[in-house]
């Protein structure tokens, strides 16, 4: 029972999170601004994650050996 209120909870958080960020897109950024909704992806994976996906693009680039070496 307890199992299930814990996932209850987490996915009203995950949507306040989410619903958060997407706001701030809205108020912050340009109309020109490319926007996280407008992500395209060449295989479309589910996955759950609460990170969206530029910030998830950046953490992939952020650790590439070409990067790092970069640095």
């Amino acid at each position: 029972m307890g199992d299930k209120y814990h996932k209850k909870m987490k996915s009203e958080l995950e949507e306040k999170i989410k619903s958060y960020i997407a706001k701030r897109e809205k108020d912050y950024l340009s109309e020109f601004a490319y926007k996280n909704e407008d992500g395209l992806r060449r295989k479309q994976k589910n996955i759950e994650d609460i990170r969206t996906k530029c910030s998830r693009d950046a953490d992939r680039i952020a650790h590439t050996c070409a990067y790092s070496s970069y640095l």
